[in-house]
């Protein structure tokens, strides 16, 4: 579920991928395209950004502990948590 938290910032609820569900990298989008209220293949590509193999690793890396990382993507800070949540929050107009 994705929903606004407040002018800034957008949060969702995420579950680590299996098979027939998206992966991290779709979810992204996903929550992406909600906030810039835009289809997500109108988005630019995500691959000049983090490799997509890494990203979708993340949950399976950090099996025993909490990991997390931040990406610059589509005008906003991108906050991943590893089986946890999804955090965007738009940047600055200068960055």
């Amino acid at each position: 579920m994705t929903r606004k938290l407040n002018s800034y910032a957008i949060l969702t609820e995420r579950r680590p991928a299996h098979d027939d569900e998206e992966t991290l990298l779709e979810q992204i989008l996903r929550c992406v395209a909600v906030a810039k209220n835009t289809p997500p293949t109108e988005l630019p590509p995500m691959y000049d950004v983090i490799d997509p193999d890494a990203l979708d690793s993340l949950d399976s890396a950090c099996q025993n502990g909490l990991c997390s990382l931040t990406i610059h993507y589509a005008g906003f800070d991108v906050h991943v948590r590893s089986g946890g949540r999804i955090w965007l929050i738009p940047r600055s107009h200068g960055e």
